[in-house]
């Protein structure tokens, strides 16, 4: 019965070991999300409510970007919203704008983003396009950020730059009194190889190609970090040129090349 009970023990034991952090998921999607201050929060001190209490703190924070953005591991099929908020209450006004593509390289994101103008505002908010450049630093008051206005009448790029180009610097984002905001930036690992040492002793098949030859063509075919086309339609029309090829031919090999494309 004693060493019934300490088998019993050792296997519980070894289910909760995996279970623990050792099985956490590998992300499978790129994403950005939290929020940014741009501004810092201005607080105010009133007369403690009741005697003996502290005093009485309302905390504002004027400007700040909410991050709710998602795409492929390469940057395929991006998607979600970036909202620029300024005040509070009865004076909030929100500029909801949808994502047009995002690039990450790890802990800095790139996300392109038409804005329809802010609302409700008197006079009404006049649509605008931006790239908004983000380093997540890893805490409140750490990250940072840029914003990279694009021309009055333009829209925001569907593939991103993989950082600001000169004159827009990234400034800093500010901590709140009372809460823990931040951004955090996901870089999901590559569903594709980006070497052809991935492709040798076997490597070629947990990335789904047939053999080590293929992967290697692969690789050989591939223009830059990234988004990448998954389907022939994408390479028509000059499309092949906005991923980097050099031309039709090459981008339909690479997506005929491409596992599960």
């Amino acid at each position: 019965m004693r060493k019934l009970l300490v088998l019993l023990v050792l296997v519980l034991a070894g289910t909760l070991a995996l279970s623990g952090p050792a099985a956490a998921q590998v992300p499978t999607e790129d994403s950005v999300t939290g929020t940014a201050h741009v501004t810092a929060e201005q607080c105010f001190e009133g007369p403690p409510p009741f005697p003996g209490e502290p005093p009485f703190v309302q905390c504002f924070s004027p400007n700040r970007y909410i991050f709710d953005v998602r795409s492929g591991a390469g940057g395929e099929n991006p998607r979600g919203t970036v909202i620029f908020a300024t005040g509070e209450r009865q004076g909030l006004t929100l500029d909801n704008g949808s994502v047009t593509c995002l690039t990450v390289s790890g802990n800095r994101a790139s996300v392109g983003v038409n804005f329809p103008g802010l609302s409700p505002a008197f006079p009404a908010g006049q649509p605008h396009a931006a790239i908004v450049f983000v380093e997540d630093n890893g805490g409140e008051g750490q990250d940072r950020l840029g914003v990279q206005n694009l021309p009055q009448g333009s829209s925001a790029p569907s593939i991103c730059p993989d950082g600001p180009p000169s004159g827009v610097v990234l400034g800093p984002t500010y901590p709140r009194r009372f809460t823990d905001e931040s951004v955090t930036v996901t870089d999901a690992p590559s569903p594709l190889p980006t070497s052809k040492g991935q492709c040798k002793h076997g490597g070629y098949a947990q990335f789904g190609f047939k053999n080590r030859g293929q992967c290697i063509r692969f690789v050989g075919l591939i223009p830059g970090p990234g988004p990448y086309p998954s389907g022939r339609a994408e390479c028509q029309h000059g499309g092949w040129a906005q991923f980097g090829f050099k031309n039709k031919r090459k981008c339909l090999r690479f997506v005929g090349l491409r596992p599960n494309a």
